[in-house]
């Protein structure tokens, strides 16, 4: 069994043992001793779902199982699996099971919570993972930011949001940006998760020159050392190439991830609609004994 799949177990262990107050993803992190970037990615990587919407199908079991086997208001159940009222309750649980918490109750439809997570035997992907590890000096990126849902999370908009966010940027920077050879896509947490899970800043590095934008974000990047992770091909096939780092290279490597962003880097050899095309994703860690 490798070291991903132990990993994996790991982290079902824990959702299958703690209390249903502690099933989030930052204690599901903190238990297993990853970032909440790389143990949301790894489980992704490995089962096709998020961890998010795991515990979210996980807890709506528990509460079918409370509607069946006891009296208690649905309310009550709602608070009691997690879910801030009644209403958002309902509505994850009707979009689950097809019916609502009401109406199941009363079929007592009980075989239809049987809830098990297909753990792979040591999957493996064949992409090659040419990784290398890289000190990179502190950067000040300026751009344009918005928010999203990435690859596997619920309402995944990322093909959406990010290629009109680039367009934005690019038309804003066309006439001003002739020196500028790179630029960077910054992949952080969210500040507000009704807009989207996580936040992309389209940017420049300040230090390569001066673009006027209407409405720009500064973010600091601290110099520290990453996994230099390079995509070849279309764009749109870069979820394989993420899948094998995190489900893969990651967990085997010494390394674990250090923080909760990611960092794409596009210079002259990236173009979205070609199968030469270029570029890298930046992933801060450090050694697993740090």
């Amino acid at each position: 069994m490798n070291k991903a799949t132990i990993l994996l177990k790991d982290i079902v262990h824990q959702i299958d043992t703690r209390p249903i107050e502690d099933l989030t993803v930052h204690t599901i992190a903190e238990c297993v001793g990853l970032s909440r970037w790389q143990v949301q990615r790894t489980f992704l990587a490995l089962t096709g779902l998020s961890l998010s919407e795991h515990l979210r199908q996980f807890k709506l079991s528990i509460g079918a199982k409370q509607l069946v086997n006891t009296q208690q208001g649905i309310l009550d159940i709602a608070l009691d699996t997690g879910f801030g009222s009644q209403e958002a309750f309902a509505r994850a649980f009707k979009s689950h099971f097809g019916l609502t918490p009401g109406q199941y109750r009363k079929r007592g439809l009980l075989d239809d919570v049987s809830f098990q997570l297909f753990i792979p035997q040591d999957k493996q992907w064949s992409k090659a993972m040419n990784i290398k590890i890289e000190t990179k000096p502190a950067m000040n990126l300026v751009g344009l930011c918005d928010y999203f849902n990435g690859h596997g999370m619920e309402n995944a908009n990322n093909f959406e949001i990010l290629p009109a966010l680039w367009a934005r940027f690019n038309t804003e920077t066309q006439a001003q940006a002739h020196n500028i050879g790179t630029f960077y896509g910054l992949i952080y947490e969210s500040d507000d998760p009704a807009c989207g899970q996580l936040r992309y800043l389209a940017s420049y590095n300040e230090n390569d020159g001066d673009i006027k934008l209407s409405a720009p974000v500064r973010e600091p990047v601290a110099g520290q050392q990453f996994a230099v992770l390079p995509h070849h091909g279309l764009l749109q096939n870069i979820g394989e190439t993420l899948d094998a780092f995190y489900g893969q290279w990651l967990p085997e490597s010494d390394y674990r991830m250090d923080g909760n962003v990611n960092i794409e880097v596009y210079d002259e050899r990236f173009n979205p609609m070609s199968e030469d095309s270029y570029f890298e994703t930046w992933v801060p860690v450090v050694l697993k004994t740090q």
